[in-house]
């Protein structure tokens, strides 16, 4: 994800460990990813995450999930 951050990234794949990961790189750079299920971030709060979708910004992981529960 770090060598190209013109690209969508499909975290799906990805597992919960990845939550920090993600959430680590997305304060130091803009990062975009696909995630086809509810990945928890609860642990990582606060962040501030905006989503394409909805063109929101949530700071917590119930946001998120109120969100993400209608795509996936």
């Amino acid at each position: 994800m770090y060598k190209n951050r013109e690209l969508i990234y499909d975290a799906t794949s990805c597992g919960e460990n990845c939550a920090k990961w993600i959430i680590d790189m997305g304060k130091r750079m803009e990062l975009t990813i696909n995630l086809r299920y509810l990945m928890r971030f609860k642990e990582y709060e606060p962040f501030e995450v905006y989503i394409i979708n909805t063109q929101t910004i949530v700071r917590s992981n119930r946001e998120y999930v109120d969100v993400a529960i209608n795509y996936v």
